[in-house]
């Protein structure tokens, strides 16, 4: 039960400024040194990327746990509580633990003067605060967004990962691949290893450059480094190849074929960092991670993922062409209007053989009108496009038209994702509220008789 403060300070948090005039991490840096240099207290291990980052901090997480060691994970966004952005040992923080970091970094402001923190910068403090309390040895903390303004880029890490780079919130990052890619290896220290996917030649040149300048070890994981073995039920098995590691046969518990990637760029990652980790250790590390929300089978027969961009719809498509489901397959959609969803259609509709395509939203105020995006959909299918204004009744109307041999995909923003989980829990909790009723009913009745 969430308390009232936590509660309080939860919309506290929500209402700081999301963005700043002129980017910079100076004023992240000037808090930590007025709290006493908090991140100093752990060592980190820093991700940035356009797709696949959460997961490849997950996979991070549980090799690191698996090693026995006690960990502080900070990702973004979350999906129901702000608490999933700070975990550890893979547990959420506390509410209690939550309220004392926001109440410190209040104190900081109000003491010192600073300028106030936009809200993301806010929920990094209070994460670095929190896993110095908490004593974690590792933090794998996740970018917000780019890299070399963004608030996790204040701390000095001991390796860095930079997983796939695509075409995304190009209002801030840049308009073509390069200056985005440019704002990712802003994350790159001196003298700090750093691991990456190499999929594009113009990116790669920018890396390798950026490396060359502060005389950074990189290492390049190309898609010809891993090798998916097999694919069955939610279970991927892997090779892996490359400078830093050769592993015969790695697996990640997963639907999604992109997961191979992520956790063979993880693999990698802590094998650089540890180099005498045993090799099993990397294995149930890779097998035991979850992150929720990517290609998450919620119950049977319906799945949700969070692709939200062009990249991660073309990853989701790959593994919704291998679930045996053609012709079978109901789409409920949701996407923010600033994302270009003309292109994630023709993606999702080009080789996606969907019986039937409901289009959604939340009330969130970036969400798109699904009235919008409909003849949008409807130039790529000849199959029926269905507009349904409430998450619930898109979410019903799919399991309607369900049938035992039919496999339904949920999937875009993050935050429909999110708000479909929270939905799906409090049907549940009501339902399992409902059938103690029934029973205590049923108890009195008898004791009646």
């Amino acid at each position: 039960m969430t308390n009232r403060k936590y509660a309080k300070i939860e919309k506290e948090v929500l209402k700081a400024p999301r963005f700043k005039a002129i980017p910079s991490v100076d004023n992240v840096k000037q808090y930590l040194a007025w709290l006493g240099h908090p991140e100093k207290s752990f060592k980190v291990i820093h991700v940035a990327g356009t797709n696949g980052k959460g997961s490849t901090c997950s996979f991070l997480e549980s090799i690191l746990r698996e090693k026995g060691i006690r960990t502080g994970l900070f990702t973004s966004p979350h999906l129901v509580t702000m608490r999933e952005r700070m975990q550890i040992n893979r547990e959420m923080v506390d509410e209690d633990a939550f309220v004392r970091a926001y109440e410190q970094v209040k104190k900081a402001q109000e003491e010192s003067g600073f300028s106030p923190l936009t809200f993301f910068e806010l929920v990094t403090v209070m994460a670095v605060l929190i896993f110095k309390e908490e004593k974690v040895e590792y933090a794998i903390m996740e970018t917000g967004m780019g890299g070399r303004f963004d608030a996790t880029n204040a701390l000095s890490p001991e390796i860095c990962v930079i997983t796939a780079i695509g075409m995304d919130h190009m209002q801030y990052l840049g308009d073509t691949i390069e200056k985005i890619a440019e704002e990712k290896a802003g994350i790159m220290k001196t003298g700090v290893p750093c691991v990456m996917v190499d999929h594009d030649l113009a990116i790669t040149n920018i890396m390798i450059k950026t490396a060359e300048e502060k005389n950074a070890q990189l290492c390049l994981l190309s898609e010809d480094s891993y090798k998916i073995l097999k694919h069955e039920g939610k279970v991927i098995d892997f090779s892996l190849k490359s400078v830093y590691y050769i592993n015969s046969l790695l697996s990640v518990c997963s639907k999604g074929t992109y997961q191979a990637e992520n956790g063979a760029v993880a693999a990698v990652a802590a094998k650089i960092l540890f180099p005498d980790i045993d090799d099993e250790i990397i294995k149930k590390g890779l097998f035991n991670a979850f992150w929720p929300g990517r290609m998450e089978e919620i119950e049977d027969g319906v799945v949700i993922d969070g692709a939200h961009n062009e990249p991660s719809i073309a990853a989701f498509m790959n593994s919704v062409r291998d679930d045996g489901f053609d012709g079978r397959r109901i789409l409920v959609f949701a996407v923010a209007a600033d994302k270009d969803y003309n292109a994630m259609a023709e993606e999702l509709l080009k080789e996606g053989d969907f019986r039937a395509v409901i289009l959604t939203r939340i009330p969130y105020e970036r969400m798109e009108d699904p009235a919008v995006i409909r003849p949008v959909f409807e130039q790529y299918t000849d199959v029926p496009v269905y507009t349904e204004e409430s998450m619930e009744k898109a979410y019903q109307m799919a399991m309607s038209m369900k049938t035992e041999d039919n496999v339904v995909y949920m999937a875009g923003s993050l935050y429909f994702i999110g708000s479909l989980k929270e939905y799906l829990a409090e049907a549940s909790r009501n339902k399992q509220l409902e059938e103690a009723d029934k029973n205590d009913e049923l108890a009195e009745t008898s004791q009646e008789q």
